[in-house]
């Protein structure tokens, strides 16, 4: 990539190029798509290399000078994106700190239901941000062997009791404690797991982090801030009862009807996915259940490319 940018102080851009430009570039990018400019501290934070800051602001500050990146405030973005994103941004920022206790309480509910044993808040919630007419995204890790029972009970929930609102609940991703890899070694998956805030059951969580320390290579840069305000530590009586009961041969059954119907219904409401974009988007195992129905990981990955195409024009 760097190779094919052009710049007008090219005695700097040989001392630059190649080991920070490009990821820079690529980091600003990749935000951009949310519409979430960076601070320089942000950027080296969610960077794919590992060096001093005071370098790293150096080169920040030489694509500034170069007009290949604009400031607004502490920010930083794209020449080609809206000053107003930072406004966004702000504005976004304190509706999430707004929504917190309701966040805390929906994610001890979650935490609350039979065999439910970690609990992340994943997408813009987890970077600090959320829209007006955004969700709360929640990655979840299960027993094995009762993914589809859980999940299904907590849709359930949803449809039924909060009448099929989004706003809080939104379970889009469910693992088990056997299976914590994730396949999809790309930037999004990797930003997404660098920035999962854990709130419940932090030692799985490392467990999960262990697994896919691919990602860690990815942004060797971010490291985790846990919020302690939204842990919980304590699972409920009924859901160890509830556990008792459906722990054997009627809980299997039940695990494995849930399945089986889900994905019977998923395989016909999305037959316009081919088989590798229904695994993308709508991955539907025992151990797994992924439901992006918009194919948002792919959106974003070409979005970042046609960001990235965009610098090399100029």
């Amino acid at each position: 990539m760097g190779s094919q940018l052009h710049f007008s102080n090219t005695s700097t851009l040989i001392r630059h190029e190649e080991q920070l430009v490009a990821p820079i570039i690529k980091t600003i990018s990749y935000f951009d798509i949310f519409d979430f400019p960076l601070t320089s501290r942000e950027i080296h934070h969610y960077s794919s290399v590992k060096i001093d800051f005071v370098e790293f602001q150096k080169t920040i500050d030489f694509l500034v000078s170069d007009g290949k990146l604009k400031q607004v405030k502490e920010y930083y973005l794209p020449f080609f994106s809206a000053a107003e994103n930072v406004d966004k941004r702000l504005e976004n920022e304190h509706r999430a700190k707004s929504i917190e206790p309701k966040v805390r309480r929906y994610s001890r509910i979650i935490s609350s239901f039979p065999f439910v044993e970690c609990v992340c808040i994943s997408g813009s919630y987890s970077k600090g941000v959320i829209a007006k007419d955004g969700d709360v995204d929640y990655f979840i890790i299960t027993k094995p062997g009762r993914l589809w029972l859980s999940r299904t009970l907590l849709v359930l929930f949803k449809k039924v009791i909060l009448l099929n609102s989004r706003k809080y609940f939104c379970v889009n991703y469910f693992i088990d404690s056997n299976h914590l890899e994730i396949p999809d070694k790309n930037l999004f998956s990797s930003t997404e797991i660098r920035t999962l805030i854990p709130v419940y059951n932090e030692e799985l969580f490392a467990k999960f982090l262990n697994e896919n320390q691919w990602a860690s290579k990815e942004l060797p840069n971010a490291h985790y801030s846990i919020n302690k305000n939204l842990l919980i530590h304590r699972s409920s009586f009924i859901k160890k009862i509830s556990e008792k009961v459906f722990g054997g041969f009627i809980g299997e059954r039940l695990d494995n009807f849930c399945f089986r119907i889900t994905l019977k219904h998923w395989k016909k409401k999305f037959a316009h996915f081919d088989e590798s974009e229904f695994d993308l988007n709508m991955r539907t195992k025992k151990n797994v259940s992924k439901h992006h129905p918009q194919g948002f990981q792919k959106k974003v990955l070409i979005a970042l490319n046609e960001r990235i195409d965009k610098f090399k024009l100029v």
